[in-house]
């Protein structure tokens, strides 16, 4: 039965804990396996005991020591979506009858026209743009949705509705520049010289003055082509882009991360609802600390969930660099989507000079996708320009661009599981803690260097610290572990060429020890 204790901010609804025995010093509870376990954070690795041994030493054990979770650098794809005078951003991407079907965002900048578009695929690299006849006077392909605005991205497919009309639905900030006396909204133009005027005057400024408000807007759709706009706002309150919203079935709620305002900086938000026409003011769960530099925000974050799983919670954050004034993207890791764990590292960094990607890649939406080539993919907007400074004005001569590439729509990949994983450049071990198998075999995915190597102990159950030297299950120990060597997505571990785990009762602890060698994943 599914309580809901896995889905997004469900730790608020954790009960307090009646029968409290020390569980932390007899090795905490026991899991149940349920597939494969990425390393993406700290919480199957058992922090270490340091006590009395059976020779009443003093001594550490199960500690991990040498080692350090980091990110998988994606690697890009060529370019599947490109164009020299356009700017892309991806919006949404669902699945159905064999094809993956595709809405993004198209900037033409010489005319200054912006569309949402629709493409399908059958392998995410080749994509179809068929006429829908939508828009009229437009150059072929005609494939510009009439209805739906950009802004976005917060488009998702709502597989718990009950009305198929509904089954598509779709989320941006409206609003803009108001006089702050009448209260009538201004024109782009209008409220962009106010604004000017305003913040050159100071206190001391006497002329017609504006103020923005903003709210959420929704669209719903039976396919996800044609759009109907909601009559009534669906939110009072901004979202300034990196909207990503969608269904939760463990909590039955829906959810969206927004980019809120008024918090100082960039960052992002979770707001949550039963009732998808009605959502309350989101609370903050991710903002910059001081283990970052002083100068990123968050433009917003592509969620999704870990593949066959729904208590890992990810999302591709959108680092924007105020100095340099480029973004990448960060992974970030929760286990209930409120408390979250992020790395440092951009894992799609910026690339050379003339790759396209040189100045930004933002996952704007689309969420994380299995394609039929294997791949964990994720499809990135690429530019050749900074945030702020697109392409040249006439009449300058400052080009920080000189081998710019018109915006692109890439892959970003990943082998599976392989976002980020435990590692030693020299040697190191650490403890998986207690875990009830439910297979007969331990798989690993691993990578190892030249020369690099894995070991694996088990044993029946973290120790307890009044008796840290716990022994390994006979047969099963680091003298008769088979080493690993090499590069492997789904490796069984073997002791003396046994890998069968029947004899070791269901439920184990697994001690590692490994040397120039990074674990991504196990099973057991």
């Amino acid at each position: 039965m599914n309580t809901g204790i896995s889905g997004i901010g469900s730790r608020a609804l954790i009960p307090p804990i009646a029968d409290a025995t020390h569980r932390q010093d007899i090795g905490g509870k026991t899991r149940i396996s349920p597939g494969w376990n990425p390393f993406l954070d700290w919480d199957d690795v058992y922090p270490g005991n340091r006590g009395r041994t059976k020779t009443n030493t003093y001594e550490l054990y199960d500690a991990p020591l040498g080692v350090s979770i980091e990110i998988e650098e994606g690697t890009p794809s060529d370019p599947v979506i490109a164009e020299g005078d356009c700017n892309y951003q991806p919006y949404g991407i669902w699945k159905k009858d064999g094809k993956f079907h595709f809405l993004y965002g198209r900037y033409q900048n010489s005319i200054n026209k912006h569309f949402i578009c629709y493409a399908n695929s059958e392998d995410g690299y080749n994509w179809n743009f068929p006429d829908l006849k939508q828009v009229s006077d437009e150059p072929q392909p005609n494939n510009f949705l009439k209805t739906l605005p950009t802004g976005g991205p917060g488009f998702f497919e709502d597989t718990n509705t009950k009305n198929e009309n509904e089954r598509f639905k779709y989320m941006l900030q409206e609003g803009g520049g108001f006089d702050v006396d009448t209260g009538k909204q201004l024109s782009d133009e209008e409220w962009q010289k106010r604004l000017k005027a305003q913040d050159y005057g100071g206190e001391f400024y006497e002329g017609p003055r504006m103020q923005f408000k903003h709210w959420i807007t929704a669209f719903t759709s039976p396919d996800g082509i044609n759009w109907k706009r909601h009559e009534k706002p669906v939110g009072h309150f901004p979202a300034d882009g990196g909207i990503a919203s969608g269904y939760d079935h463990a909590t039955e709620q829906y959810f969206s991360y927004i980019r809120p305002t008024g918090v100082g900086k960039r960052a992002i938000a979770l707001t949550k609802t039963k009732d998808f026409s009605n959502w309350p003011s989101a609370r903050l769960v991710q903002y910059p600390d001081i283990l970052d530099e002083p100068d990123l925000t968050f433009y917003g974050g592509n969620y999704f969930p870990y593949p066959e799983r729904d208590d890992i919670h990810c999302m591709l954050v959108q680092a924007y660099h105020q100095i340099a004034d480029t973004c990448d993207n960060q992974l970030a890791v929760s286990r209930d989507g409120l408390y979250w764990n992020r790395f440092r590292d951009p894992i799609t960094p910026l690339g050379p000079a003339g790759s396209g990607y040189e100045g930004m890649n933002r996952s704007w939406g689309g969420r994380l996708q299995i394609l039929p080539d294997g791949h964990w993919a994720a499809l990135l907007e690429c530019h050749s320009s900074y945030h702020n400074y697109g392409r040249p004005e006439k009449g300058t001569d400052y080009n920080p661009f000189p081998k710019r590439q018109g915006g692109q729509l890439r892959w970003w990949r990943w082998l599976p599981h392989r976002l980020a994983g435990i590692t030693t450049k020299d040697k190191g071990e650490f403890t998986i803690t207690n875990i009830t198998r439910t297979e007969k075999q331990l798989r690993l995915n691993y990578r190892c260097e030249p020369g690099g190597w894995i070991e694996v102990e088990l044993i029946s159950k973290i120790p307890s610290r009044l008796n840290v030297d716990g022994p390994a299950i006979e047969k099963f120990t680091f003298d008769d572990s088979d080493r690993l060597h090499g590069d492997s997505l789904d490796q069984v571990v073997s002791w003396n060429g046994n890998s069968d785990l029947s004899d070791t009762g269901k439920a184990v602890a697994i001690r590692i020890r490994m040397f120039q060698a990074k674990i991504f994943a196990y099973k057991i």
